[in-house]
C-alpha cells in the first residue's frame, strides 16, 4: 500500500514537472518570437530613414532633370540658329556680294568662334541623340530601325563630318575643297531626311515600330517633308551659285545666298531638326519609367 502511494506520488511530480516545462518552453518560445519580431521591426525603421533621407547616390547625371533629351536637342539647336545669326551680323560689313555665303562669314572674328564652338556641339548632340533613338528602335525590334540606322551611319555621320569639315578647311584658304565639302553636307543632310520621310514615317501608324504617332508626330512629320522639298527645289540653285558664282545671272546669284541662309542654315536647324521632338520625347519616357522603376525598388513594403 505504501509502495502504491509513493508511485502515485512520484508520477504526479513528473506531470508537474513535465508540465512546468512545455509551460517554460512556450515562454521562451514567446520571448525568442517576441525579441524576433522587435529586432526587424528596429531593422526596417533603420532602413527606412536611411532610404527616405539619404538614398544611394545616382550614376545618371540625367536624374533629377525633366525632359532632358528634348531639352539637348531644343537648347543646341536654337543656339547654334543664334549663333548662325550673330556670325552675320559681326561681319556683316566685312562681305560683299557675291560672297554673302555663310562660309565667306566664319572667316572673321568673332565669327568664326561663335562657329567652332556652336556647330561642334549642335553635331555632336544631335549625333548623340540620334543614336540613342536607333539602339532604342533596335531594342524594340521595330521594323524602322533598318532605315534609319542605315541613314544614321551612311548619311546623316557624313553630313555632320562635313559641316565640321568646313571649320578646317575654309573658303577662304581652300575655295575649292571647301565647296565640295559644303555640297557634301547640304546634299547627304537632304537624303538622309528625305529617306526617312519617304520610306520610314508611315511606319509610326503601326505601334509595334517604337516611333512616336499622334497628331503631334504627323505635324512634325509634314514638316520634315516639306523641308526635303524645298531644299531639293533650291539646292539647284546653291549649286549653281557656288560653282559658277562670277559667270551666273546676278539673281541666281541673290537666290542662292538668300536661300542658303534660310533653307539650308535656319530652316534646317529648327524646323527639321525640331521636328524629332516627338521621338526624342520617347526617351524621356523610358527614362521616367526607369526612374519609377527604381523608386519602387527602394519602397518599402
Amino acid at each position: 500500500m505504501q509502495d502504491v502511494t509513493i508511485r502515485r506520488s512520484l508520477d504526479r511530480n513528473n506531470e508537474l514537472f513535465a508540465m512546468h516545462s512545455r509551460q517554460g518552453r512556450v515562454m521562451m518560445e514567446g520571448i525568442g518570437t517576441s525579441m524576433e519580431a522587435e529586432r526587424k521591426r528596429a531593422v526596417q525603421a533603420v532602413q527606412r530613414a536611411a532610404r527616405t533621407v539619404d538614398p544611394p547616390p545616382s550614376k545618371n547625371p540625367l536624374d533629377g532633370f525633366p525632359m532632358p533629351h528634348v531639352w539637348a536637342l531644343v537648347v543646341t539647336a536654337v543656339t547654334c540658329s543664334i549663333c548662325c545669326v550673330m556670325m552675320v551680323v559681326y561681319a556683316f560689313d566685312k562681305c560683299t556680294f557675291p560672297n554673302l555665303m555663310l562660309s565667306n562669314y566664319i572667316i572673321y572674328y568673332p565669327a568664326n568662334m561663335l562657329a567652332n564652338i556652336s556647330w561642334p556641339l549642335y553635331a555632336v548632340t544631335h549625333a548623340y541623340l540620334e543614336f540613342l533613338l536607333w539602339r532604342r528602335l533596335v531594342a524594340k525590334r521595330s521594323p524602322a530601325a533598318r532605315i534609319f540606322g542605315q541613314t544614321f551611319l551612311y548619311v546623316a555621320l557624313p553630313a555632320w563630318g562635313a559641316q565640321l569639315s568646313c571649320l578646317i578647311w575654309g573658303i577662304e584658304a581652300y575655295p575649292m575643297v571647301h565647296t565640295v565639302i559644303g555640297g557634301v553636307y547640304g546634299a547627304t543632310w537632304t537624303i538622309a531626311h528625305g529617306i526617312r520621310s519617304l520610306h520610314m514615317d508611315h511606319m509610326r501608324e503601326d505601334l509595334r515600330s517604337g516611333l512616336a504617332h499622334g497628331e503631334l508626330a504627323r505635324f512634325c512629320v509634314n514638316v520634315r517633308l516639306i523641308c526635303f522639298w524645298l531644299e531639293c527645289a533650291f539646292g539647284p540653285f546653291i549649286v549653281i551659285g557656288m560653282c559658277m558664282k562670277e559667270l551666273c545671272p546676278i539673281w541666281i546669284a541673290w537666290v542662292c545666298c538668300v536661300s542658303e541662309h534660310i533653307f539650308f542654315v535656319h530652316y534646317r536647324l529648327l524646323l527639321t531638326t525640331l521636328s524629332y521632338i516627338p521621338d526624342i520625347m520617347l526617351l524621356d519616357e523610358d527614362l521616367a519609367v526607369a526612374r519609377a522603376e527604381k523608386e519602387k525598388e527602394w519602397k518599402i513594403e
